[in-house]
């Protein structure tokens, strides 16, 4: 049997197929000779469909059974299939898979159902990324092959690490200057220890000082990680970097010579902090085009970063440390999902006083820079 639709690309007799999450099937009565219509959507919109018979079809498409079921058994017609699904399709409204997929829990095992109940969050959302009608656990399951080096250490660095743990992404690692953090079971020489500095109510408490940041890092991997597993050896030039401190510039030089995408995220300066750019190299500007835009505009501002630069930044208070790490982890995701991002060009600045206004700035490659050369 050939594709019901060609440009959904995995719809055919053998996909399994359901509405997403939130999606809802409410009858609307109308008068005749119109007869009642059904409409299928969220209060955001949806499709509205004639007749009552579609809710048959419908109830069928649970994720549970193949399509070719409905037409072996003449349940309903091609006509009805590929129209309906035609729709549903084009107004993303469908989860489409190669193997069965519901809204529960189907694991035989506790430790299945746990990994299953923690995946379903994600999954929901990771479907509505994009109007492919995808299974969003593919989604989610394809995060433990994409690599990320976090760069930067204290708060900000170990709660983001958390977070990506907890979203899928194994393959992470932090490493500060020329410091590896790994779990414990990874590492043999002497470690930093967490600091009084380091506790901020999300990840690391007070029981966690003294102890070595291997440990810690170790205790949330357990903890977190959402796919069970040891993840795959770390590969030497990971799919992306997060500066969460001011790196070297023999290392940004590094990083673009590898053609290593890295998101910078600047330290606090009053109650300000950046989050980007993303930088993909010889695509985007780079760090050094954004320098010397800043520099050229206030120099004396340009001035006093550099100094901040020799310095430990300010560690971030606790509510900004989870906002920030929050909207990190949230772009990330948005990259690692869709190979896309809206920060290859940009900066937004927050005000950790008035989080609800960003500012959004924009970068130009520099007529001084060359970078997108050099790739």
């Amino acid at each position: 049997m050939k594709d019901l639709n060609a440009d959904a690309g995995e719809i055919s007799s053998s996909a399994y197929v359901r509405l997403k999450t939130g999606v809802r099937v409410l009858e609307i009565p109308e008068k005749p000779p119109e007869g009642a219509k059904i409409y299928i959507g969220t209060a955001r919109g949806g499709v509205l469909f004639p007749g009552s018979r579609l809710r048959g079809l419908l109830a069928h498409l649970d994720g549970t059974r193949v399509l070719g079921e409905f037409l072996a058994h003449d349940i309903f017609t091609w006509k009805e299939i590929f129209s309906s699904l035609s729709e549903l399709l084009q107004a993303n409204l469908l989860i489409v898979s190669k193997e069965k997929i519901s809204n529960r829990a189907m694991a035989t095992s506790e430790s299945q159902r746990t990994t299953d109940l923690r995946l379903t969050p994600e999954a929901n959302l990771a479907s509505w990324s994009s109007a492919m009608p995808h299974d969003g656990r593919e989604l989610v399951r394809a995060r433990t092959t994409f690599s990320i080096l976090i760069f930067g250490s204290g708060r900000l660095a170990i709660s983001l690490f958390a977070i990506l743990q907890a979203s899928g992404f194994s393959q992470t690692k932090i490493i500060s200057g020329e410091r590896s953090i790994m779990p414990a079971s990874h590492k043999r020489e002497k470690s930093a220890h967490i600091r009084v500095n380091d506790i901020c109510g999300l990840n690391v408490t007070l029981a966690d000082v003294g102890t070595t940041r291997e440990e810690t890092i170790t205790k949330i991997v357990q903890s977190a990680q959402l796919l069970p597993g040891a993840p795959a050896l770390f590969p030497a030039i990971p799919n992306l970097i997060i500066s969460t401190e001011s790196a070297q510039p023999d290392y940004i030089q590094r990083w673009m010579s590898e053609g290593v995408a890295h998101l910078q995220i600047s330290h606090l300066t009053e109650s300000f902090i950046e989050v980007g750019p993303l930088v993909i190299p010889g695509i985007s500007p780079c760090l050094r085009c954004v320098g010397l835009q800043k520099f050229g505009a206030h120099k004396i501002q340009g001035l006093v970063e550099l100094y901040d630069v020799l310095e430990r930044a300010p560690e971030l208070s606790s509510a900004s440390t989870a906002t920030i790490a929050g909207i990190v982890a949230a772009s990330v995701i948005q990259f690692a999902d869709t190979g896309r991002s809206p920060l290859t060009e940009k900066s937004i600045r927050f005000d950790l006083l008035d989080i609800c206004n960003p500012e959004h700035i924009y970068w130009q490659p520099h007529i001084f820079c060359g970078c997108l050369e050099v790739i």
